[in-house]
């Protein structure tokens, strides 16, 4: 396996968030209410897993009263092109892997669950109903995705549906008679050195009311309950979920968001105790909409439907609020990053992407800067290596002088920086690619 350096000298983990304001993108002179928003980017992916692709596309979906629409934007919502539907309502939508677009939804014609794929000019491809004749009886699909030779389909039924797109077939996995899906989401996740990857699922008995979430890993062909808020409170209700690890017993590590009643609540998942620990509370009318973290859970942020975030940059310990007013509500978003670096700096960089009724679609960019320090790697003193993959995930940890290079080349393929400490301040990043 080849080593190859690409980043030089940098300062410590930590810098401050340097925004700029909500940009509004919207197309023109829409009415529909957006229910879903994709990135496709050279740069940027919702897990930060994938820095990179192919093109930079924003695909977004929803509907009014009367139709379904799809917007399709390739320079970051500078100019707008779209399609109509007057027989399906798209709750979600995203790009596939061979630049084709898949929506999930509702038939409100016929009554019953649909997905359909098309090309990016909004030519129909392929559809799929599911109306108990081909196909499962299902109401309605709240959310999709792609793994893989697979994609999944969720919402009532209390089942997840898996299309195989080798043999072109689907396959309705049980999960729970009493679920209906709201929120699917891929992660993945590090068991020590082990990465592998975890399908989530956010339920409950109404698709207004989310409460429970439930986990598969391995070949996702079995699921499990990880988690039933209401074991915490009566009155929750989850927004969103975020997770970065998962333990050898199968808890993940990450954070989750919601209210009680009338409070905001962040909660973070404790590994070892098997359950979700209150890390933050505030009585509040704003809504919060997703949730991210990075570097380990060392850091967090939560973006509500104002525009404002809410941040932590010590696994949840303390908290403050950036105020970025938007200039309409906010009924959803998403999250995305990317990390990039050149000779002098490390660049960390989230970009919000928020959405809500007629047709509103909203930008935010932020940065975590790394700073410059000069000192020659010949001449530093070193006592620690820390190695990190580029989510920031600690991969391993050991005293300089141990055999690193050789720990490296044994990780899977990928993006590491090597951080070289002294007395535990960091010194020395130098990042590397396994081929």
């Amino acid at each position: 396996m080849r080593i190859v350096s690409i980043v030089v000298i940098m300062t410590l983990f930590g810098g401050e968030f340097l925004f700029s304001q909500w940009k509004d993108i919207s197309p023109l002179s829409r009415k529909e209410k957006i229910y879903s928003i994709n990135v496709k980017s050279r740069n940027f992916d919702a897990d930060c897993n994938n820095p990179y692709f192919e093109l930079d596309t924003i695909l977004a979906v929803g509907w009014s009263s009367s139709n379904g629409a799809y917007f399709l934007s390739f320079d970051e919502g500078g100019n707008w092109t779209f399609w109509t539907d007057y027989t399906f309502f798209p709750f979600s939508g995203f790009f596939s892997s061979d630049n084709k677009i898949l929506a999930a939804g509702y038939n409100f014609i016929f009554d019953n669950a649909e997905v359909k794929i098309f090309d990016t000019f909004g030519n129909q491809l392929e559809i799929f109903r599911f109306d108990g004749e081909d196909l499962n009886l299902v109401k309605n699909f709240f959310d999709c995705l792609e793994d893989k030779n697979f994609y999944y389909a969720v919402g009532y039924g209390g089942s997840i549906f898996r299309f195989d797109k080798i043999n072109r077939s689907w396959k309705q996995i049980f999960i729970d008679s009493n679920i209906v899906g709201t929120k699917l989401k891929k992660f993945n996740v590090r068991n020590d050195t082990v990465q592998s990857s975890i399908l989530c699922l956010l339920g409950g008995k109404s698709f207004q009311i989310p409460e429970r979430i439930y986990l598969s890993k391995d070949n996702f062909d079995e699921w499990k309950l990880l988690y039933d808020f209401k074991a915490i409170s009566e009155g929750v209700e989850v927004y969103d979920y975020h997770f970065y690890e998962i333990s050898p017993d199968g808890f993940p590590s990450g954070y989750a968001v919601g209210f009680v009643f009338d409070t905001l609540i962040v909660w973070r998942a404790n590994s070892q105790l098997r359950t979700f620990e209150k890390v933050f509370e505030s009585q509040t009318f704003d809504q919060p909409i997703s949730i991210y973290s990075f570097e380990s859970g060392k850091n967090v942020v939560v973006s509500m439907d104002n525009g404002n975030l809410l941040l932590s940059s010590d696994f949840g310990a303390s908290w403050r609020r950036d105020d970025f007013a938007s200039a309409k509500q906010l009924t959803g978003g998403n999250i995305f990053c990317q990390s990039k670096s050149d000779s002098t700096y490390l660049l960390r960089e989230l970009r919000f992407y928020g959405y809500g009724r007629d047709g509103f679609i909203s930008m935010l960019n932020t940065q975590q800067i790394l700073g410059v320090i000069e000192i020659k790697p010949e001449t530093a003193v070193f006592d620690e290596i820390e190695v990190y993959d580029l989510l920031g995930n600690l991969v391993f940890r050991e005293k300089f002088g141990e055999q690193t290079d050789e720990k490296i080349k044994k990780l899977p393929s990928g993006i590491y920086l090597i951080a070289k400490k002294f007395h535990r301040y960091l010194i020395e990043i130098k990042g590397v690619i396994n081929f």
